[in-house]
């Protein structure tokens, strides 16, 4: 290996870890603007509506679940699959001209 490009590795392995020393500091800059974490000390999570919900779940179970999804929603999820599954090449009809071709 000749000295010319022993140089010209080194400065490009060190143009490289330039490259990347600035990109993790502007990449930790960027980080602390956005959680500045001395502004959230102190500072407790509102629960009055977690509060609303739970005093409901409490007194009666069943009407603070979710309505379950009708009939009809299940019938037109298959049908919606049927179509699809239809639409695939195996399940196409074939013209009986092409197959005798091939």
């Amino acid at each position: 290996m000749s000295d010319l490009e022993f140089i010209l590795g080194f400065a490009l392995a060190a143009l490289l870890t330039g490259f990347l020393c600035l990109k993790v500091r502007r990449r930790l800059l960027t980080h602390s603007e956005h959680h500045d974490y001395v502004e959230r000390i102190g500072k407790g999570i509102d629960t009055s509506e977690l509060q609303h919900t739970l005093d409901a779940v409490r007194k009666d179970y069943e009407a603070a679940r979710p309505k379950p999804k009708g009939l009809c929603f299940h019938r037109a999820l298959v049908g919606l699959a049927r179509r699809a599954v239809a639409q695939l090449a195996y399940f196409q009809h074939k013209d009986p001209a092409q197959e005798n071709r091939s």
